[in-house]
C-alpha cells in the first residue's frame, strides 16, 4: 500500500488495485517474474507480506474485502456461479467499503471482475461509474501451444496457452483505460475518486500475448520445493486433487508458469499505465494505492495448481 503524502492539504484519492489468483512470490525479484512497476512501487510503499485471505475462492474474499466481515456474516460463503442462491447470498444490508467512500464525497467507480454478488447493481453500493463482467465486452483469442488435463467423464481442462493478439486486445488493456478515463474525467472536475481496477488476470486458463510470453525466453524457472511431495501424511482428498493433474509433466508444470508468469507481467504493464498517467498529472502524491489480490495461487507447489481447499 502507498499513501499519498499531501492528504493534511486535501483529501486523497484512492485506488484499489485487485488481481485475481495472484500469490504473493511474484513480487519478489527473486521470483523471476518479470513486475518492474509493482517492485518499483514496493519500494514506495508499505508491504504487508504477512497478509492472509480468509477464504481461498474469489467471491468469498471479495465479499470481505467489501464488507470487512468474514463469510459466515455477509453470507457468500462460495462463488457467486458455482452454488444457488439459497446456498451462498450476500446480504447486502452490511455497511460496505464503496458506501463509505461515497459518504465521504468522492466518486467512486469500479472496472473489472465483480464476482461478489449476483445482481451487478453496484450503484446501490455507492459505486457511482463501473463496468463489471457483465458488461466487458468479450476479446475472442486464437490461443496455441495449450496445455489440459483431461480425466474420463470430464471435459478438457485448459490451463495455459499462448495467442498472436497484442497487448490491446485483452480484457486488461480494456478495464485499465476505462479506469484512467474516469480518473481524467475526475480531475477536470477537481473532484475526489476512489476507483476499484479488478482484474481477471492472473486467473487460469493462464493464457497470454506472444510478445509477453516471449519476454521469458531463456529465463530458468524453478519448480517449488514442495513439488515432489505424494501427499503421504495428508487428507486423501488433497492426494485426489493431485491425482486430477497426473497426467502433467514436469515440463509442462514449468510451462504453466512461464504462462502464470506472463499473465501477472501483463497486469504489471498495466499498472506501469496508471501510475505513468497519475505522475503526468502530477496526483501520484495526492493519491493512496492500494494493491491485492483476492487469494493466491499453488502454481506447483505440492504438484497442484490454481486453488481450491487446500490449507496451504
Amino acid at each position: 500500500m502507498r499513501a499519498g503524502i499531501n492528504t493534511l492539504k486535501q483529501k486523497s484519492n484512492v485506488v484499489f488495485l485487485i488481481q485475481d489468483q495472484m500469490q504473493q512470490q511474484v513480487i519478489k525479484e527473486e521470483s523471476g517474474c518479470i513486475m518492474p512497476n509493482l517492485q518499483s512501487l514496493i519500494k514506495d510503499s508499505m508491504l504487508f507480506d504477512r497478509a492472509y485471505t480468509c477464504n481461498a475462492i474469489c467471491s468469498p474474499s471479495r465479499a470481505s474485502l467489501l464488507t470487512g466481515t468474514l463469510p459466515h456474516t455477509h453470507g457468500m460463503v462460495d462463488c457467486t456461479h458455482t452454488v444457488p442462491p439459497y446456498r451462498a447470498e450476500f446480504d447486502d444490508s452490511l455497511d460496505t467499503l464503496t458506501q463509505a467512500f461515497s459518504d465521504e464525497g468522492y466518486n467512486v467507480s469500479y472496472y473489472g471482475k465483480w464476482h461478489i454478488e449476483r445482481t451487478h447493481n453496484l450503484n446501490k453500493f455507492g459505486i457511482d461509474n463501473f463496468e463489471t463482467e457483465l458488461h466487458i465486452p468479450n476479446f475472442p483469442v486464437t490461443v496455441e501451444n495449450r496445455v489440459s488435463v483431461s480425466k474420463p467423464g470430464y471435459q478438457e481442462k485448459m490451463l495455459s496457452g499462448v495467442f498472436q493478439e497484442d497487448v490491446a486486445h485483452t480484457e486488461e488493456h480494456y478495464i485499465y483505460e476505462k479506469a484512467i478515463k474516469n480518473i481524467e474525467s475526475q480531475v477536470e472536475k477537481d473532484q475526489p475518486f476512489c476507483t476499484f481496477i479488478s482484474t481477471y488476470a492472473p486467473h487460469d486458463p493462464y493464457c497470454v500475448p506472444q510478445e509477453i510470453y516471449d519476454m521469458y525466453e531463456g529465463k530458468t524457472l524453478e519448480l517449488p520445493l514442495s513439488f515432489n511431495d505424494n501427499m503421504q501424511d495428508k487428507p486423501a482428498i488433497y492426494q485426489r486433487m493431485q491425482d486430477t493433474l497426473s497426467s502433467l509433466s514436469e515440463e509442462d508444470f514449468i510451462e504453466i508458469k512461464r504462462c502464470y508468469y506472463s499473465y501477472c507481467t501483463l497486469v504489471d504493464m498495466q499498472i506501469g499505465k496508471l501510475i505513468g498517467y497519475l505522475k503526468e498529472k502530477e496526483i501520484y502524491d495526492d493519491t493512496m494505492i492500494v494493491c491485492m489480490s483476492d487469494h493466491g495461487d499453488m502454481m506447483g507447489a505440492h504438484r497442484m495448481l490454481t486453488k481450491s481447499v487446500e490449507a496451504f
